[in-house]
């Protein structure tokens, strides 16, 4: 696989992602939590505008360290099709959406050489996946935990 290619599948995740949110949000009812999901949402649309706009020509034809399990299937997100999911599955499903797409990006990083900038910007994406997960994580404290 291809710099290019790490790039246009990162597109592709944070296209779901962004689809990911929009599902969820359609399913809530309570308009913090959908207005929360919405945030998610936008938050991935910037993220895939960002690798969009990426100039990745210098890295065309560099191929990422190899290895025999490219841990493709372990970055799909699956959309949930059950409508009875309450706002704290929902949102635990949101945290974990991140976890995933962080460790996506930290593996991608860990493909490319440690000085690339390729490597950097992976890193950077998984920093904005891991505050992405650290908000949702506030929400499910602030409404689910503080009273226990």
């Amino acid at each position: 696989m291809e710099f290019a290619q790490l790039i246009d599948f990162a597109i592709a995740q944070e296209e779901k992602a962004a689809e990911f949110y929009t599902c969820l949000a359609e399913r809530v009812k309570q308009s913090d939590a959908k207005a929360m999901l919405h945030k998610l949402r936008d938050f991935e649309l910037e993220l895939k505008a960002m690798l969009q706009e990426y100039d990745y020509t210098e890295y065309i034809g560099e191929n990422p360290r190899i290895v025999r399990d490219l841990k493709l299937t372990d970055y799909i997100m699956e959309l949930i099709e059950s409508d009875g999911l309450d706002v704290q599955q929902i949102l635990i499903l949101a945290s974990k959406n991140e976890k995933i797409t962080r460790d996506m990006y930290l593996d991608m990083s860990a493909r490319l050489s440690n000085e690339s900038v390729g490597s950097e910007m992976f890193k950077i994406l998984a920093e904005q996946e891991d505050g992405h997960k650290r908000i949702i994580e506030e929400e499910l404290e602030d409404a689910f935990f503080r009273e226990i």
